[in-house]
């Protein structure tokens, strides 16, 4: 049985130690993302992939990717327990190591400021800012980046603060909804997990 409790725990331990940074020169940058594999409500395994980029160039450098039994249920608020064990063997794979890490996850953007998730679960859009409605302090941005389309959500995780994680995204756009890196990583993982079944 999984407590959820703990995990709430474990989180907001992390969350402490946050440090938002602005961000020394970047020479690589990696995009992440993860497919499941099995049939709806029956996924057995996960499949996750990284991909390195040069930056700001963005010519892509290096693909490594992991599959591992899925163990854990999906659970709005702890997605980031569900995909970042198996990120983390991949991580361990590469051998041109990044200066920074994109994610199509949440950020600070969460109620503990702590995890992934794939839609908006914390924070008031205020005139394209994301506010915490509780301190009322900027969590991330609400970026438009592509006419016809919704926004994407941009929010720093550890070592990056606000400005760099905004103005990294933009440098990553090449006419597409998403940045390169996590468009790219989102790409390789569904193609390559057709692979494996």
């Amino acid at each position: 049985m999984i407590d959820l409790k703990k995990l709430k725990q474990e989180q907001l331990g992390l969350q402490k130690q946050i440090k938002l940074n602005k961000l020394p020169k970047i020479n690589l940058i990696a995009g992440c993302d993860s497919s499941l594999i099995g049939s709806y409500r029956n996924y057995t395994q996960i499949f996750s992939v990284f991909v390195v980029f040069t930056y700001p160039e963005l010519q892509e450098i290096e693909v490594q990717t992991n599959i591992s039994p899925l163990t854990f249920p999906y659970i709005p608020g702890f997605l980031s327990f569900r995909e970042i064990p198996n990120l983390l063997k991949v991580y361990k794979k590469i051998e041109n190591k990044p200066d920074l890490i994109m994610v199509d996850g949440s950020g600070l953007i969460h109620p503990r400021h702590m995890g992934i998730a794939k839609k908006k679960l914390y924070g008031n859009i205020v005139s394209d800012k994301i506010i915490d409605p509780k301190t009322n302090e900027q969590l991330g941005f609400s970026v438009k980046t592509k006419a016809r389309a919704n926004p994407i959500f941009v929010s720093p995780g550890t070592f990056c603060d606000l400005e760099s994680s905004l103005s990294i995204t933009l440098s990553c756009l090449k006419g597409y909804k998403l940045p390169e890196p996590t468009r790219i990583a989102d790409l390789y993982s569904k193609k390559l997990k057709n692979v494996q079944k």
